[in-house]
């Protein structure tokens, strides 16, 4: 395992670490920044690409090592472009019991992406192929970019709906480069 890492660094490529104190499907994932003896230390990549610190990790805490994968390769994608992302242009309809067909109308259909949010905890992110006061059809995209399939329902059935926030932009800028993940 110590190979692998030493060439995740002198390749500068994203790797992902499991150890003894996380679950099972959890993994630190960051460039490796330095190495000794024992133990390494990681610089983390958040899911917007963004560095977010440094952890020390003792060798012998691995439980198991991922580089090169699917996720990772999406991550080292948004790392290289996380200046495109801009914080201050997200807006947020939440108006109870009020609907929000006009409001969800005026957005850009097939150039924005936005989520929208339904009772117990459930919501859709994509694009809107049509609506009117009835009837919303939508075109899901997952959280790596990739199409998901359509969505129909009750207009009225939304509660809010939510555009240009961190994870919008992050779906839109990987749904827009998609085709380039799969480049063999």
């Amino acid at each position: 395992m110590k190979k692998i890492i030493e060439n995740a660094l002198k390749n500068n490529q994203l790797i992902g670490v499991n150890t003894v104190d996380l679950e099972w499907d959890e993994s630190i994932i960051g460039f490796i920044t330095k190495i000794d003896k024992t133990s390494f230390i990681i610089n983390e990549i958040d899911e917007y690409g963004r560095l977010i610190g440094y952890t020390t990790l003792r060798f012998e805490s691995i439980v198991k090592l991922e580089y090169g994968d699917r996720y990772q390769n999406r991550l080292a994608f948004l790392y290289e472009n996380a200046s495109s992302f801009d914080s201050k242009i997200r807006n947020t309809y939440w108006l109870e019991n009020e609907p929000l067909y006009q409001q969800i109308s005026n957005v850009e259909f097939k150039k924005s992406i936005l989520t929208l949010f339904f009772d117990d905890n459930e919501y859709v992110t994509g694009f809107i192929e049509s609506i009117d006061e009835k009837i919303t059809i939508f075109k899901n995209i997952g959280s790596e970019g990739d199409e998901d399939g359509y969505s129909c329902f009750k207009t009225e059935n939304i509660l809010g709906f939510r555009v240009n926030d961190l994870n919008e932009q992050r779906i839109k800028l990987l749904f827009e480069n998609r085709s380039s993940f799969y480049v063999k």
